[in-house]
């Protein structure tokens, strides 16, 4: 699963390599950053603690 930037990024820039579940971040300097990622975890973090909440 991969954060929407770094789809679009993907299809603009075939150079750059995101992958989110191994954690690891290939050209520093692009849009698609650390902090991306960061904030993509913490969002499947939020809806995992939903779905627990839920059940």
């Amino acid at each position: 699963m991969e954060c929407e930037n770094c789809k679009k990024l993907q299809k603009e820039n075939n150079v750059l390599r995101y992958d989110v579940m191994a954690g690891a971040v290939e050209n520093f300097d692009d849009i698609c950053s650390l902090k991306t990622q960061l904030e993509w975890k913490e969002d499947q973090i939020k809806k995992l603690r939903a779905q627990s909440v839920a059940q």
